[in-house]
């Protein structure tokens, strides 16, 4: 399975095989990407190993922002360096040190934008690439074309089908799921907020997914973020399911 970076989440889950599905939530400008970035960059050339035989690319499938600034946040945070620095290190020689952490594939982590798409795009372009694992970054914004539960139309009952869709398709891929999501502002100051606290959904999008990670922030230490684990089904043997983890 894909091992985290970071040793908070490393020392209380299991290695993530396919199928597991989980969502990373922050609030807004508080940390996500970087995180997710991190653990991108630290996952994909573990899936060589796992996948010795077949090409399996982690796919960052984007639906916020210009897939190129996300694609700069990848390589900046694989390289341990700031905007300013990567600059400085010019362009050639940035991607040379990026591929060579890539284990020579410049492709291993692939940038998709989908602004606009709806689920069935999504489906048919995962089919194509088959990764190993995924970032959906965010399901919230795809456009949703499959059915609810009880014809639900609320937000949340859609919000629910959505990433139960998106769970769906990480076991028919085997592939490992990361969907990025927000802390609703309940949650705002909090070091670690509730499972309830996630964006437009008080039990939809939990009951769909393994395991949940938040970040909280406490504007008495800006310099600090604080990682919980609202649920995880993929505990660690022996490990506590929340690590509440200041870094």
């Amino acid at each position: 399975g894909l091992r985290w970076r970071l040793d908070a989440l490393h020392l209380h889950t299991r290695n993530l095989r396919g199928g597991d599905f989980g969502i990373i939530a922050f609030r807004p400008d508080r940390g996500k990407t970087t995180l997710v970035a991190q653990e991108v960059t630290f996952m994909a050339p573990q899936l060589l190993d796992l996948y010795p035989d077949e090409f399996r690319p982690a796919v960052w499938l984007n639906n916020e922002g210009p897939g190129q600034r996300i694609l700069s946040r990848i390589r900046t945070t694989a390289l341990g360096v700031d905007l300013d620095e990567f600059i400085e290190m010019g362009a050639e020689n940035a991607r040379t040190e990026y591929v060579k952490l890539m284990r020579g594939n410049e492709e291993l982590i692939q940038v998709k934008d989908i602004h606009g798409w709806n689920n069935n795009d999504v489906e048919e372009l995962l089919r194509k690439l088959n990764p190993g694992l995924v970032v959906f970054d965010m399901i919230d914004n795809i456009q949703f074309s499959g059915s609810t539960l009880n014809n639900g139309e609320r937000t949340d009952q859609l919000l629910e089908a959505q990433y139960q869709w998106a769970r769906n398709q990480m076991v028919k891929l085997d592939a490992v799921g990361l969907a990025t999501s927000q802390i609703s502002g309940d949650g705002e100051g909090k070091r670690y907020p509730a499972q309830t606290e996630l964006k437009d959904s008080k039990t939809g999008k939990q009951g769909a997914c393994d395991f949940i990670i938040t970040g909280g922030y406490d504007p008495s230490t800006p310099n600090y973020r604080y990682i919980g684990m609202t649920k995880n089904k993929v505990k660690r043997k022996g490990a506590k399911s929340s690590p509440n983890a200041i870094v």
